[in-house]
């Protein structure tokens, strides 16, 4: 499920997976972060497992999840993800309801 999950959010952001993982443009590190919060917060992995996908420091991943904590629904772009999210929590429940 965490290869469904990279792909879902890669085809989202249209980039690669390999972006997805190893880029560090700014565009792809919203796509990171969204992939960061449905592996640890929705597939139930543990941090170091998100942060080993990556090849990241368990603490990146840590701070990119407390940050989507402190989204404001009232702001424009902090909405944009929250709803985002939203959709893909649906995408990824279906997914492994079948």
């Amino acid at each position: 499920s965490d290869l469904y999950v990279l792909t879902c959010v890669s085809d989202e952001y249209k980039i690669s997976r390999h972006s997805l993982i190893k880029s560090k443009k700014h565009y792809n590190q919203k796509a990171r972060q969204m992939a960061y919060c449905i592996l640890y917060l929705d597939i139930g992995l543990s941090l170091r497992q998100v942060a080993g996908i990556f090849g990241k420091y368990v603490r990146s991943v840590a701070v990119a999840i407390e940050n989507y904590r402190k989204l404001n629904p009232n702001i424009k772009t902090d909405k944009e993800f929250i709803d985002l999210y939203k959709n893909f929590q649906q995408k990824i429940l279906l997914h492994l309801n079948n």
